[in-house]
This record gives C-alpha cells, sequence and structure tokens, in this order.
C-alpha cells in the first residue's frame, strides 16, 4: 500500500552524476510507497545544468561560502516547492550526494511525523572540540540536542516551518547582522548549529500563536521543541568521527549513503538487494573505471 505524497528538495554545487544517481534512485524505487513524489532540484554550480528527473529546477547565485550556499540551496528548493505545491505537507531535503534507498523506512518517518505532528525530523549532529578546534557545550540532553542538527538530510514539515517562521533559513542575513558579535565571540558559525536554532525559534513563535500558557522564551520552548523533534538515530554525525560515525559514511539501516568516494559508494550500492535506477546508476555500478563520475559537473 503507497503512503502520503511526498516532495524532495535535492541541493547540488557542482555533483551533477551524483544528483542524477539520486533522482534515478528516487523515480525507480519509491512509487511503491507514495502517491505522489514531487522532486525539486536547486544548483548552484559553476556549470549550466540541464534538467533530468525533476519536476522543478531553481537556479541559485553561487556562493563562495559551503554554508552560505547550502543554506540559500535549501531556501531556494523549499520556497519552489511551497509554490508549486501548496498543499503537500512533508519534505526530504537531500544533497545531492546523499542516496535513500529504503524508501519504505522514508514512508514509515513520514507516517510517524503525521501521526505524532513531528515538526522535523533529523539526526543529531555532535561538534568536537578535536574537529573544530574549539569546545563546546551540550547542553541539557533532555532538551534539544543542543550541538546541532544535519542540513544535508532532514525531513520537514513545510506548511509549519513556513508559518512559524523556521524558513526561510535567511542565513546570510543573520552573518551580515550578527557578523561583529560572532568575531567578538571568536564562533565558528555551523549551518547545523543554526538550523537547530531557528528550529527552536520556529517552536516558539508556535508557542506563541497558540498562546500557550508557559512562557516559550523559556525552559518550556526547548521543551516543546524536542517533542516536536524525530531525532533520526540512527544516523549519530560526528565530523571527526570520534565517538559516532563521521558525516560521510553509509547507514544500511536506513538505506542512506553519504559517502562522496565513488569506490567506496559503488560497493555500499552493490551489495543491496533489488537496487534499481536509471543508466546513471547501472554505470555506476557496473564501471570498472568509475573516472567518469563526479568528475567535475560531467
Amino acid at each position: 500500500m503507497t503512503g502520503r505524497e511526498i516532495g524532495v528538495v535535492i541541493t547540488t554545487y557542482d555533483k551533477f552524476d551524483h544528483a542524477r544517481a539520486n533522482m534515478e534512485l528516487i523515480r525507480h524505487l519509491w512509487s511503491p510507497f507514495f502517491d505522489r513524489v514531487v522532486i525539486v532540484h536547486a544548483v548552484n554550480g559553476p556549470q549550466v545544468w540541464s534538467s533530468y528527473l525533476e519536476d522543478h529546477t531553481v537556479v541559485v547565485a553561487p556562493s563562495a561560502s559551503h554554508f552560505r550556499g547550502a543554506a540559500s540551496l535549501l531556501d531556494a528548493g523549499i520556497a519552489a516547492l511551497a509554490a508549486a505545491e501548496p498543499g503537500l505537507r512533508h519534505a526530504v531535503c537531500l544533497a545531492g550526494d546523499c542516496w535513500l534507498y529504503r524508501p519504505e523506512w522514508v514512508r514509515d518517518l513520514v507516517e510517524e511525523m503525521h501521526d505524532q505532528q513531528l515538526r522535523l525530523a533529523a539526526a543529531r549532529f555532535e561538534v568536537t572540540p578535536r574537529a573544530h578546534g574549539v569546545a563546546r557545550e551540550h547542553g541539557d540532553p533532555t532538551l534539544l540536542p543542543g550541538v546541532g542538527l544535519t542540513s544535508d538530510f532532514f525531513v520537514l514539515d513545510v506548511p509549519w516551518a513556513l508559518e512559524v517562521g523556521m524558513v526561510p533559513l535567511s542565513f546570510e542575513e543573520f552573518l551580515a547582522k550578527y557578523g561583529l558579535l560572532l568575531d567578538y565571540l571568536q564562533e565558528i558559525v555551523l549551518l547545523e548549529r543554526y538550523l537547530e536554532g531557528r528550529f527552536l525559534t520556529g517552536v516558539r513563535a508556535d508557542l506563541q500563536r497558540r498562546r500557550w500558557h508557559k512562557d516559550g522564551l523559556g525552559s518550556e520552548g526547548l521543551r516543546a521543541a524536542r517533542r516536536f523533534l524525530r531525532l533520526i538515530v540512527e544516523r549519530p554525525i560526528d565530523p571527526a568521527g570520534i565517538t559516532a560515525p563521521p558525516h560521510k559514511g553509509h547507514w544500511p539501516t536506513i538505506g542512506l549513503s553519504t559517502t562522496e568516494d565513488p569506490s567506496r559508494k559503488r560497493a555500499e550500492l552493490s551489495a543491496v538487494d533489488g537496487l534499481a535506477g536509471g543508466p546513471t546508476i547501472e554505470r555506476f555500478v557496473s564501471s570498472e573505471d568509475l573516472g567518469w563520475f563526479a568528475a567535475g559537473a560531467g
């Protein structure tokens, strides 16, 4: 039995082969599990992208900063999806090289979010002193993770996020407004940490809108945010790979591969039973020489 409609926002800089393969997996594997799949592809790389299997393409101005570029792609992709499909509730946001080949897990996650009125599903993003050279406070583990939420793969309740102001992220505006303070604090601005903060801002706005009887700017806001968040505990992220799997890897339980190295990624996918895709996936799995794959924007 199929599930509800789902949106997918794929963001790409120059990994065009990754993006094509990503779309092929979604088109070939997801249909039995969803009534309808709408793909929006947001691109901001130096090369020209030719529309492939997406329903909508959004070209975004390039950015010299990885985090600024990633945030602008998410903003543009989510906005385009909301404008084209105003009745669509949930969106899976994926970086181009983040491939999801177990759509049954995605369907179950979305059903859980719908039934329990969860607004965001994301993995915890650890921040370690060895990874960033700066010690961080992890906060109260019973509230929000306090270390950030992954920005390369998350599932969002789009109408809710728009209504309460979680999105657009407006990362560029944040940096322009608070740049001097950030410099004074010698703070590293991480998009994952910022995403968590925007989620909390949205939750507090939601409580205020509903005239919640307790102070959303106090601990009640944090508790409510924790209740609205579905942590993807199958995929804890530690950029340094010290206490948890690293940022790039393979999580077979949820069918997620974020590996950048083509040989490793091929080995991961070759072991998956029933894997289906289009010409990019077929060539990727069968090629002995992967020099053609992800060579610039090829």
